[in-house]
Order: C-alpha cells, then sequence, then structure tokens
C-alpha cells in the first residue's frame, strides 16, 4: 500500500508528527517533539529519535517465528494484548502522585519504557494483519480531532 508524499501534522500544544519512509511503503519513520509534562512551554522541548516501524514489526516477527507464536498473534489476542499492556503501563502509575509521576527513578522509567514498547510492537502487527495504513489514520484521527476541538 502507497502512502501521499511524507506527512508534516502539527497539532495542538506544540506536538509535531512527521511520518515518511522508503518509497512510501508501510515503512514510516516517526518522529515526535513535544514537552515533557511538567515542563512549561518556555523550557526545553525534549526531541525523540526516529522510529522505523517496518525494522521493529519485522524483528517482532522474527521473535513470534522463532517461538512459534505466531498462530496466536491473531487481530483479538493482538488487540487483547495491547489492553493487557496497557493495563500493566497503568499499573506502573498506580498510586503515584502527579508529580512523582513525572520524576520516576531509572527503575520506574525502565519499565515503563518496556510496557510502551510492548503496545507499540503489538499495535504495528495488528495494523499489519489488518491492512491499516498506520501513518495515514494517525493523519486522518488528526484531522477529525482538529474538527472535533478547538483550535488555537
Amino acid at each position: 500500500m502507497l502512502l501521499p508524499a511524507p506527512l508534516d501534522i502539527r497539532g495542538d500544544a506544540g506536538v509535531q508528527l512527521a511520518i515518511g519512509g522508503a518509497n512510501h511503503i508501510y515503512e514510516p519513520i516517526f518522529r515526535i517533539h513535544a514537552s515533557r509534562p511538567g515542563i512549561r512551554g518556555d523550557q526545553k522541548v525534549q526531541s525523540l529519535k526516529p522510529l522505523d516501524l517496518a525494522e521493529i514489526n519485522r524483528e517482532f516477527r522474527a521473535i513470534a517465528a522463532a517461538n512459534k507464536w505466531q498462530a496466536y498473534h491473531t487481530p483479538k489476542n493482538l488487540a487483547s494484548a495491547v489492553a493487557v499492556e496497557a493495563s500493566e503501563l497503568l499499573a506502573e502509575f498506580q498510586w503515584l502522585t502527579a508529580e512523582e509521576s513525572v520524576e520516576l527513578t531509572d527503575e520506574k522509567r525502565t519499565q515503563v519504557a518496556d510496557e510502551i514498547a510492548d503496545i507499540v510492537m503489538y499495535l504495528t502487527e495488528l495494523s499489519m494483519q489488518l491492512d491499516i495504513d498506520l501513518a495515514a489514520a494517525l493523519g486522518a484521527k488528526i484531522q477529525k480531532n482538529k474538527i472535533r476541538f478547538k483550535q488555537p
């Protein structure tokens, strides 16, 4: 499935999402720039490294094949796995104050990163199996949100 030229979508709160990829064939690379929670707009903005979802999905599928898990990676099971991993992510923040949730220990930050990574891997595989163009879906949802919610 072919994607249009790379998208550059600018949303609220200074969030920028750039989507592109090799030959624009479902190999999106994401760059998300957003202020960290608790950081005011006049402070430094954190940048994340590019993310190659196609490579992540290839690695995910290789691990699944090596362990003979492919039969379990159905859309229903992948959606369930996303919910389970989201619950595990939420558990990392249970009983933390707003301030504590921003200032995580190194151990807690590693746990949170692991849960986020699990969610991204499962969502990427789910979108591939259902032939959902993730870049187009993200762009379309942002456009819907622009219509639905106030703009600056």
